[in-house]
């Protein structure tokens, strides 16, 4: 009997064996399994995060082309704004040069106004005191006007138009003077003179006038010196005949050069002087 429990306790211990080794190896499977999950949680966390890196880096990626485009378009910007900048100056030359234009045609408007306005004060000084002969007489300009229509004869008028200091080629710069002075200073003996009481005559605006007249109690006769306004000019005592009028100054034209002009005229009649200056 002792012998059959020994044989039942053995085949229970190996039945617990048995049972052992399958618990071990249902562990071992259990285990096996785990550790597949496990590895395989791994992997899947690793191919997330590669995921994620992988977007990071794509995101990275996108960002610096992104800033590349963006300092690409900024050098565009500013290579833009230095073309606007040359159009800027370029167009500021281009008014500079119009507005340079534009004064110089306005200084020429200008100029040939003048000149126009000055042929039109000779014209009127020659339709008004007659017009001078040709040729120049030493340094005198003699010019017959119109005769005396109270006293019944003719009478010359003469002007000087002197240099200070002469020149070497006395002559020719005489001539070059008188034609740069003419429009400046203008000598006139005229027989024009209306005003029975003042020595007036037409006036000419833009010119002191100087007159001298003679014979006051009947119109006409007399001599006249204008002046262009702005000239400093100076009468000067000169004795003279009794029988002339005369009238000297010394001017200072545009150009600084000075002159020394006598206007004389020889009345039909003599009477008491009267010198008069006008401004109109």
């Amino acid at each position: 009997m002792v012998e059959e429990e020994m044989e039942m306790v053995e085949e229970e211990m190996e039945m617990v064996e048995e049972e052992m080794e399958m618990v071990e190896e249902e562990m071992e499977m259990v285990e096996e399994e785990e550790e597949e999950e496990m590895v395989k949680e791994e992997e899947e966390e690793m191919e997330m995060v590669k995921e994620e890196e992988e977007e990071r880096v794509g995101r990275l990626l996108q960002e610096a082309m992104v800033e590349e485009e963006m300092e690409m378009v900024e050098e565009e910007m500013e290579m833009v704004e230095e073309e606007m900048e040359m159009v800027e100056e370029e167009m500021e030359m281009v008014e500079e040069e119009e507005e340079e234009e534009m004064v110089k045609e306005e200084e020429e408007e200008m100029e040939m106004v003048k000149e126009e306005e000055e042929e039109r004060v000779g014209r009127l000084i020659l339709e008004r005191y007659g017009t001078p002969t040709s040729g120049l007489r030493g340094r005198a300009l003699s010019r017959p006007n119109l005769p005396d229509r109270l006293g019944g004869r003719d009478y010359i008028a003469r002007h000087y138009l002197i240099p200070i200091p002469p020149p070497e080629n006395q002559e020719g710069e005489t001539r070059k003077k008188r034609k740069r002075a003419q429009r400046q200073c203008i000598v006139c003996a005229h027989s024009e003179i209306r005003d029975k009481v003042e020595p007036t005559f037409g006036k000419i605006c833009g010119y002191t006038h100087w007159t001298r007249k003679d014979r006051l109690e009947r119109a006409g006769d007399g001599v006249a010196v204008c002046f262009k306004e702005g000239l400093q000019s100076q009468l000067l005592d000169v004795v003279t005949p009794p029988e002339m009028e005369a009238m000297f100054f010394r001017v200072v034209l545009a150009d600084r050069s000075a002159l020394l002009i006598c206007a004389m005229y020889r009345p039909p009649r003599q009477g008491p002087a009267s010198l008069h200056c006008m401004t109109c």
